[in-house]
């Protein structure tokens, strides 16, 4: 008797924790969403969060200004500091911050953001060893269209 109700509670166990692991892969991978007027997934945050997301995407926009006119200007050092400002160094300096709201980003968001940051340190790179403007400028486009797709995708809310 006493190895059936031990058996039971283990089995019951099992399902709870896989049921558990279930729930979080499912909010992970989804993240707080809902559908928008405009078909855009919309990604529910509070004030706080929202402002957070909206000076991360103002601080890529205006690193591409700035790599813009450094180019303009022939001035790679300039360039490729604004492309550093937008990559992996970014995202670190608000990681605590980010903290809250990396749960609630969908995994496809999550994943175009992080390659996105790390696509601006190669630009860094590509910038650094001053490779001629129009290769430069194909990189940045390729990388400006993934902040055109996760728009396109997605609004916060």
């Amino acid at each position: 008797m006493k190895n059936k109700i031990t058996l039971t509670v283990s089995i019951v166990s099992i399902l709870l924790w896989i049921g558990s692991i279930s729930v979080f892969l499912y909010y992970f991978l989804k993240g707080k969403t809902i559908e928008s007027d405009d078909k855009r997934t919309a990604v529910v945050l509070n004030n706080s969060e929202k402002d957070l997301v909206l000076r991360e995407m103002r601080t890529l926009l205006l690193s591409v200004n700035g790599i813009v006119k450094g180019l303009g200007e022939e001035n790679y050092p300039q360039a490729e500091e604004w492309a550093k400002k937008a990559g992996m160094g970014l995202v670190y300096s608000i990681e605590v911050q980010e903290r809250t709201i990396i749960a609630k980003l969908p995994i496809e968001m999550k994943e175009l953001g992080l390659s996105t940051h790390r696509d601006f340190d190669h630009l860094a790179g590509t910038i650094a060893q001053k490779q001629p403007i129009p290769v430069i400028l194909k990189e940045l486009g390729q990388l400006t269209s993934k902040c055109i797709v996760c728009h396109n995708m997605y609004k916060v809310k």
